[in-house]
């Protein structure tokens, strides 16, 4: 058994046309997604890298603390030496030392301290100061 289907030129020329408009459309659509992928992709690289660089800032932060506090530990042993060898010379040089360095971690800590961020200014009264009821 066999079966014939007869359609008209003009009806087939139609359904063509539909099908290639359903295409644009889809086409349209999908390279829409693709720009947002793009856009996805771009932003999810940036935030990457905003974290690395954040993580650094964090390690960076790391080694000046611990190098203060070998700093703190290694002034602290040198005074208790000079106590010890009742050393006023070396009691001398350990405060001098202290004060070269205090200077120096003064300056670093100003340098990598941000500005305090502005007082916002009170809103303005532009009621003419009269008490709504």
């Amino acid at each position: 058994m066999s079966f014939v289907i007869k359609v008209e030129a003009p009806a087939i020329e139609l359904l063509l046309r539909e099908i290639l408009q359903s295409l644009n459309q889809q086409d349209r659509v999908l390279a829409n997604i693709n720009g947002r992928l793009g856009t996805l992709a771009t932003n999810g690289v940036n935030i990457l890298a905003t974290l690395a660089d954040l993580k650094a800032k964090v390690d960076a932060q790391g080694t000046v603390i611990d190098s203060a506090v070998t700093l703190i530990n290694g002034i602290s042993q040198q005074l208790k030496d000079a106590l010890a060898n009742n050393d006023p010379n070396a009691v001398q040089a350990v405060i001098d030392e202290l004060d070269a360095q205090d200077q120096a971690l003064a300056a670093a800590v100003a340098n990598n301290t941000p500005a305090p961020a502005p007082t916002p200014e009170p809103p303005v009264d532009t009621t003419g100061g009269a008490a709504s009821a």
